[in-house]
């Protein structure tokens, strides 16, 4: 009789156990969900120049071999100068602002008039006042060069170590790109900071080159594009846009550039 009632008790404590396990993990799911800052999409001046002018510096290093970060590629003689697109931020926030780390789907980032590619990248902060760092981010994805040494630029190939990162910052026709930023919590007491970024038109396309190399330094770009920009003289521009405080261009995508896929 004593074993039957302490048998009854074993198991009413460890279903309470149980069951406070679990209510503890749903209310953490819910608190973190509800956590989920969604930013305005609308960004700042300041930080589409940080955006553009990072990405236009480390590709214009890569056009010239001057990066002072891992192997020295081949000079890139197609490079295209970078632009914000308020349609491609648009889908990058609407994506961030489901606060989740991952990537989103090529149908969901996808452009009318093209695909696009996409880079994401999180920062968690425990103390002191976290703020976006948009420069962290990009050269955080640049930094994979340093694994690029034996790797292709003619024909792109997904594999280890993991450069698509990389490859998608300086991939010679993605030139269009917005952004989006989300802030969540994660783990109690910290801050989650999400990134991401898309690019138009798409990179990282297996079998397609990353850029057209040449062992000579030197411009051979699509169209009427030209390295006229006194800044980023290894990146090729349109005529009218081509300073280095161009952030925006509103247009038809670039003769040529967008691949047959």
């Amino acid at each position: 009789m004593k074993f039957n009632q302490t048998l009854k008790i074993l198991l009413i404590l460890v279903f309470l156990f149980r069951f406070k396990q679990s209510s503890s993990s749903f209310v953490k799911n819910l608190l973190r969900k509800s956590s989920c800052n969604k930013d305005t999409g609308l960004m700042t001046s300041d930080e589409k120049k940080k955006i553009i002018s990072t990405h236009n510096k480390l590709r214009n290093q890569i056009a010239l071999q001057t990066n002072v970060i891992g192997p020295k590629l081949p000079y890139a003689s197609n490079m295209i100068q970078m632009y914000y697109s308020e349609s491609i931020g648009e889908k990058a926030q609407e994506w961030a602002n489901k606060c989740i780390f991952k990537h989103s789907s090529k149908e969901f980032r996808k452009q009318p008039q093209f695909k696009t590619g996409e880079n994401i990248y999180k920062i968690s902060f425990i103390e002191g006042k976290p703020e976006k760092n948009w420069q962290k981010a990009i050269e955080a994805w640049y930094s994979e060069i340093k694994d690029f040494k034996g790797k292709s630029i003619n024909s792109f190939q997904a594999g280890t170590p993991a450069t698509g990162h990389f490859t998608q910052v300086i991939w010679a026709y993605s030139y269009l790109i917005g952004c989006g930023f989300a802030s969540y919590s994660e783990n109690t007491g910290s801050v989650t900071h999400l990134h991401v970024c898309q690019y138009g038109g798409v990179g990282n396309i297996v079998g397609y080159p990353i850029y057209k190399g040449s062992n000579n330094q030197g411009c051979n770009c699509p169209g009427e594009l030209a390295c006229n920009n006194l800044t980023f003289t290894g990146l090729c521009c349109p005529s009218g846009h081509c300073n280095h405080n161009s952030i925006e261009f509103h247009g038809e995508p670039f003769k040529g550039t967008l691949p047959d896929i």
